[in-house]
């Protein structure tokens, strides 16, 4: 999104708010943004600010992250909802009221704004509709980056129309030479995959940070399954390539997680190397089982064959979107003998999967642009420039 966005408006300046103070490892940091600001979650603990937000018309805070938060709004020109999972839905109660805190000071603030391609909903919670509804409706643009957000969004009610792209990773194209040149550097990397004919990259995670699938039966079945279906890929002579998607510190870095399944045949890459190394090393596979989202749109992307398996809409949509239907397994079903059922299948259509990727490639890469088309019409339309 970011790189996307300035090279239309190469002046602009960025600023990222994250969550949480850890830093966004995964992403390539550049010049063009000069000011990065993260700031801890904001939780039920902060609804003491909401009078004080309310009586000064989203202008003064009690809290220090409040008042980081009305800082950056008062300082930008236009807010992007950035292309990431549902979080204003009720799957991640815990994040919604970051979210509302966000665009309640935006409204006040009389700052404009959009969604960016997010995964959206599902939309349950009547009471909590209504606060939804009043965000969406004030925005300038509503994208979604599938079709069953779109459904979910519908429900709602809102008056705001949403669009249907794609997932923003898709659209940018990035020049691979430096990473042919880290690669190359990467020297225990490159010599494991020169062990062998066929290399597949894996993407596991526990889930104990979902809402919903947070429970005992889903993390034995990611445990069990995966064990088993690596001793499997060894079995067959395959190499394996464990691939952190989320690193950093605190307890979300998957590398200590993939290095519990670290056997003879296995790699985990180190959790140093942005996102666009990873797409990289998914060009040189052979194929992807992605238990990680966005390994799976990195995949396609890079024209690999892949797995999913899901663990909500957002996957689900994609997977439709890419016409990899017949390689979705949804977590609730995930086996051993389901993850060796889907490969075979792979490896028996192997050529066809990967031709059927080279087919879409350009028009899922249209589709994910079409996202910011619309951002820079929303913007220009917003502030009156012309085209």
């Amino acid at each position: 999104m970011v790189n996307e966005i300035r090279k239309i408006y190469p002046d602009a300046r960025f600023t990222l708010v994250a969550h949480g103070t850890r830093p966004l490892a995964q992403f390539p940091y550049t010049d063009d943004i000069v000011e990065i600001k993260y700031i801890r979650s904001i939780t039920r603990r902060n609804l003491i600010d909401v009078p004080f937000l309310l009586l000064s018309r989203g202008r003064f805070a009690i809290s220090k992250n409040i008042k980081t938060l009305i800082k950056i709004i008062k300082g930008s020109d236009f807010i992007f909802h950035n292309p990431g999972g549902p979080t204003m839905g009720d799957l991640y109660k815990s994040m919604q009221f970051s979210s509302y805190f966000k665009f309640i000071i935006t409204r006040f603030l009389k700052k404009p704004y959009l969604f960016y391609a997010p995964s959206m909903g599902p939309f349950n919670d009547k009471k909590q509709n209504v606060l939804r509804r009043y965000i969406y409706n004030g925005a300038q643009l509503v994208t979604t980056r599938e079709e069953f957000s779109a459904e979910y969004y519908k429900k709602l009610g809102a008056k705001k129309e949403a669009i249907v792209t794609a997932d923003s990773a898709l659209q940018h194209r990035f020049d691979t030479a430096p990473y042919e040149k880290q690669f190359d550097e990467y020297t225990k990397l490159k010599e494991f995959l020169n062990r062998y004919d066929k290399i597949v990259g894996i993407t596991i995670a526990t889930l104990s940070w979902h809402n919903v699938h947070n429970t005992p039966e889903i993390e034995n079945r990611i445990k069990t399954s995966f064990t088993a279906f690596v001793d499997y890929l060894k079995n067959k002579g395959y190499g394996v390539v464990f691939i952190p998607q989320i690193f950093g510190n605190g307890k979300g870095n998957d590398y200590p997680l993939m290095k519990q399944y670290e056997k003879e045949n296995c790699f985990v890459v180190d959790d140093e190397h942005d996102c666009f190394f990873q797409q990289y090393l998914i060009s040189k596979l052979w194929a992807v089982v992605g238990l990680r989202y966005h390994s799976n749109i990195f995949s396609a992307k890079m024209k690999t064959p892949f797995i999913s398996v899901s663990y909500e809409q957002k996957m689900n949509g994609f997977v439709k979107l890419a016409g990899m239907d017949d390689y979705l397994i949804d977590i609730t079903e995930l086996s051993e003998e389901l993850l060796r059922e889907k490969f075979e299948l792979l490896e028996k259509n192997h050529s066809a999967v990967k031709q059927h990727l080279e087919d879409i490639n350009e028009s899922l890469i249209e589709r994910s642009y079409k996202t910011t088309l619309l951002a820079k019409e929303a913007i220009d339309g917003y502030y009156g420039i012309s085209k």
